[in-house]
């Protein structure tokens, strides 16, 4: 899954061979020692590949088209996969930077969160970055004052092609900054420009239909696209600032995170670029070979059988590659309409719960919802909001069925059959023994532990352990 992704100009000091030392620095300063490849120097070539343990660092040139491309991927024992991209174009002047999580089938998805590539710091610091269209990207605020009035009407409303967002933060009516732009502007680096203005200057920023926040508002312009501004207002989060600052950064990341990508500023798309310029040459080869073969009475078969099987394991890794492109545009697409088609960010956001199955913190909050519509009166406004809410979401019910499956598999039960051992671990249950009982947990979790007797001692005992699991986990 794609977490963050931004393209950025670079200057000509940024050169191939700068580029690779650079990648190479930033694995061995890395503040974490645990992400480091040991011994990682740079002798010379633009293209290497290395790995140890959990870790792999690939770097590649794509000659013909003026990129170099490195990709750094991090396996953790939870089995998470980090994969780090950033692809140059030389050519261009930009570099793309991404960052992807994914997981391995045996992986405890637990900790959601991410911080913006260290790279893009190391990028700003060694100047390396040109200017969006005049304005600085930096890893630090930009603070306006009234001289600067004309100016931000300019960036804000004039229609200039700048390509990074800007989040503009106003003071309060006490002049006192409403949150710290310098947090936002270090989770922001790379992704927007923070600019912060006193009410003085706001007063005279705007254009004949809007005016620019004041008060300590908040707003996001995405520039040439007036229908996604957003004005995040002071007074709605009076006490939960740092749920401002989420919601922040969590819409300008999103929404750079959708935007159409390149293939050629992909490492995927570098990856098959290159599988392609190496059939072409591999064709080439042959058909030279073939003309010496007339010249010199080759075995035609022979001559075949040398470049055919090559060819044929490179196009296979074509194919794959562009499939799992495929994939990543339609994902793209999916996200894109979503987010374009609605006016505001999800009502609700994760906390630090994870789904133990797929779409499971949504199917309970959507059951609750349900079960809570029940005692609510018909024709109120509470009905209305949990009756859309609930409809928008397409509640599937699915703890509901898993509810169900308990009480039956459990109705009656005398003893640990193979088809009640199945049913169990179908319901999400590791089954261990413990004595004259059976500990069962849920999805590995251990704070959801219940317990079932190796010889059911009556009637009841399947029920009541039916409700202890319904009451436990559903």
């Amino acid at each position: 899954m794609l977490l963050f992704s931004t393209k950025l100009n670079v200057n000509s000091k940024l050169t191939a061979d700068e580029f690779v030392r650079l990648v190479i620095e930033w694995n061995n300063t890395s503040k974490y020692p645990e992400n480091i490849i040991p011994g990682l120097e740079w002798n010379g070539t633009r293209n290497l590949s290395v790995s140890h343990e959990n870790l792999r660092m690939d770097i590649v040139e794509l000659v013909r088209k003026s990129i170099i491309a490195a990709r750094y991927e991090k396996r953790t024992e939870d089995g998470t996969i980090w994969t780090t991209g950033y692809i140059l174009n030389l050519s261009a002047g930009q570099i793309c930077i991404q960052l992807e999580r994914s997981y391995m089938e045996n992986a405890l998805i637990n900790d959601q969160s991410f911080s913006t590539p260290h790279f893009i710091t190391m990028l700003i610091n060694g100047g390396f970055l040109d200017t969006d269209n005049g304005i600085p990207v930096l890893r630090t605020p930009i603070r306006v004052g009234t001289e600067s009035a004309e100016f931000m009407n300019r960036v804000l409303y004039g229609g200039e092609p700048y390509r990074l967002p800007i989040v503009y933060v106003s003071k309060t009516w006490t002049n006192k900054l409403p949150v710290s732009p310098t947090e936002l502007a270090y989770r922001l680096k790379g992704v927007a420009h923070i600019i912060v203005a006193d009410n003085a200057v706001s007063r005279r920023i705007g254009n004949g239909h809007r005016r620019a926040e004041t008060g300590g508002d908040i707003g996001i312009y995405i520039l040439n696209d007036i229908r996604r501004h957003k004005t995040y207002r002071l007074r709605d989060y009076r006490g939960h600032i740092d749920m401002l600052l989420d919601r922040i950064v969590d819409r300008v990341i999103r929404y750079e995170g959708i935007k159409e990508i390149d293939p050629l500023y992909t490492w995927n798309g570098v990856h098959r670029e290159l599988l392609n310029e190496r059939i072409a040459s591999l064709h080439e080869e042959r058909k030279k070979a073939e003309e010496a073969r007339h010249r010199d009475k080759l075995d035609q078969d022979e001559l075949t059988a040398m470049y055919e099987e090559e060819i044929t394991a490179l196009q296979d890794q074509v194919d794959d590659l562009t499939n799992v492109n495929t994939s990543l545009e339609l994902e793209c697409h999916g996200l894109r309409s979503k987010i374009t088609g609605k006016k505001s960010l999800p009502l609700l956001y994760f906390g630090r719960e994870a789904d133990l199955y797929p779409g499971e913190v949504k199917d309970l909050i959507l059951r609750c919802l349900t079960e809570a519509r029940k005692e609510v009166r018909d024709r109120s406004r509470r009905a209305d909001v949990l009756d859309d809410i609930v409809a928008a979401n397409e509640y599937a019910g699915e703890s509901e069925r898993l509810e169900k499956l308990a009480k039956t598999l459990l109705n009656g039960y005398k003893t640990m059959s193979g088809s009640t051992r199945q049913g169990i671990r179908e319901l999400g249950f590791d089954i261990s023994e413990d004595g004259t009982h059976y500990k069962l947990t849920y999805h590995g979790d251990k704070r959801y532990m219940s317990v079932l007797a190796k010889t059911g001692s009556d009637h009841r005992e399947g029920k009541n352990a039916a409700q202890e699991i319904v009451r436990l986990v559903y």
